[in-house]
């Protein structure tokens, strides 16, 4: 039978465009290949639990292979401009993509606000250092700053966590 190019049989199927035939093996060899390239993709998963961030869903997982340990929502970057009043600052919200590491964690952090967390807030920025101290903010889960250790080294400003 052929069809819009491909010429179907029983047991294998043809592709044929401008003259060059591309023939699917039958379902047997697939399966084969299918299991030696999961193999190969398996051996490269990471050994120890890992963190993936899918940031189309805002949704993190903790992994250990293929198995999801944990899984949590959290808040990625927007791609936001933020614009400091003065004009003289600006700020980009984007999530930087890549391989990190986690390099320390801290148990109940506080969280010094930025200028920036101010600013989007419609308020000033304070000059003493105290009026900027947020304790409790992120609950009492453990909590990790990433730092990152791709070869841009971009890290992402702020902690995270999973519960």
């Amino acid at each position: 039978m052929v069809a819009a190019g491909a010429i179907v049989t029983g047991r294998r199927s043809s592709l044929a465009v401008d003259g060059i035939v591309a023939s699917a093996a039958p379902d047997a060899d697939l399966g084969k290949k299918n299991a030696q390239l999961r193999r190969k993709l398996d051996a490269l998963a990471p050994k120890t639990p890992y963190i993936v961030i899918d940031t189309a869903l805002n949704r993190l997982q903790l992994r250990k292979g293929a198995q999801v340990l944990r899984e949590a929502v959290v808040s990625c970057g927007s791609g936001v401009v933020l614009k400091d009043p003065s004009g003289k600052r600006s700020w980009v919200f984007d999530t930087p993509r890549g391989e990190f590491q986690v390099r320390s964690k801290a148990k109940d952090p506080v969280w010094i606000k930025p200028d920036w967390a101010f600013i989007e807030e419609g308020e000033a920025p304070p000059a003493k250092y105290n009026d900027r101290v947020e304790e409790g903010c992120w609950g009492t889960t453990p909590w990790a700053s990433a730092t990152a250790t791709s070869s841009t080294e971009r890290s992402t400003p702020g902690c995270w966590g999973a519960t």
